[in-house]
C-alpha cells in the first residue's frame, strides 16, 4: 500500500494491516515484515503486531534456524 512516498501493508483482501507511514516495507521469511522509518528498522508480523520496535540499524532473519538477529 502506498500513500504519497510512504508505504504500508495490506492483506490479500485489501484490508490495511500496516498504515502507510514507513519509508519501506519488506517481507522477510516466516511472515515477518521489516519496516524502515528515519533510517531505523523494526519488525512486525503480517497482522501488524510489533515484534521489534523501530530502533535498530539492521535486522536479519536466519531462515535455517528461524532466528532473528538485530542491532
Amino acid at each position: 500500500v502506498k500513500k504519497g512516498n510512504w508505504q504500508g501493508w495490506a492483506n490479500e483482501n485489501g484490508r490495511v494491516m500496516i498504515q502507510p507511514k514507513y519509508f519501506s516495507t519488506i517481507e522477510l521469511a516466516f511472515g515477518k515484515i521489516s519496516l524502515t522509518r528515519n533510517n531505523e528498522k523494526g519488525l512486525v508480523d503480517s497482522e501488524g503486531t510489533t515484534i521489534l520496535p523501530i530502533d535498530y540499524q539492521y535486522i536479519i532473519i536466519d531462515p535455517g534456524c528461524n532466528r532473528i538477529l538485530f542491532y
